[in-house]
């Protein structure tokens, strides 16, 4: 699935118009593609919330992966690959929010920007899911979501004010 946020200001630009004619166009050949273009601007927040919205709460069978990508990422041709390599390894354990390309750098003590890991860019677990290419596990995630749903239902929003 692609989504595509609504204009801020309310008005549609060029580049955003070539954004959703391009998507309309892709050829994926391991599925069909579903665009959503949303007419008004929910902001950074509201996609991430708005997204695999029936993410199985049992982990269901595998048969599909969400990845967020947002319009600033790019990735490798080779990034499938290895998120399935990865999936493949870690799918089983009950601690992991999902997997992401972000080398982390807030040290999750205390938010401090001083957190490095230097490991041959292998893979490492770390407290503070990472949300550049952001692959969700679908437990985690339906549980996050249904809290999240809890929080709204008692008048709790995300300030977004500062992505949109």
């Amino acid at each position: 699935e692609v989504w595509i946020d609504g204009p801020r200001g309310g008005k549609s630009t060029t580049d955003r118009d070539a954004v959703i004619s391009l998507s309309k166009g892709l050829k994926w050949e391991h599925g069909k593609v579903a665009v959503t273009v949303r007419e008004t601007n929910v902001g950074l927040v509201g996609n991430w919330l708005g997204c695999w919205k029936d993410a199985p709460p049992d982990g269901g069978d595998w048969g599909s992966a969400v990845i967020v990508l947002e319009d600033d990422m790019e990735v490798s041709p080779l990034y499938w690959k290895w998120l399935k390599m990865m999936w493949g390894k870690y799918a089983f354990r009950t601690d992991l929010a999902g997997i992401s390309l972000q080398h982390q750098h807030t040290r999750g003590s205390d938010g401090a920007n001083t957190f490095h890991v230097t490991n041959g860019d292998s893979p490492y677990l770390y407290k503070i899911p990472g949300s550049w290419g952001f692959s969700p596990h679908p437990v985690a995630w339906a549980k996050f979501l249904k809290w999240q749903q809890g929080k709204a239902e008692g008048g709790y929003e995300p300030n977004d004010l500062q992505f949109k």
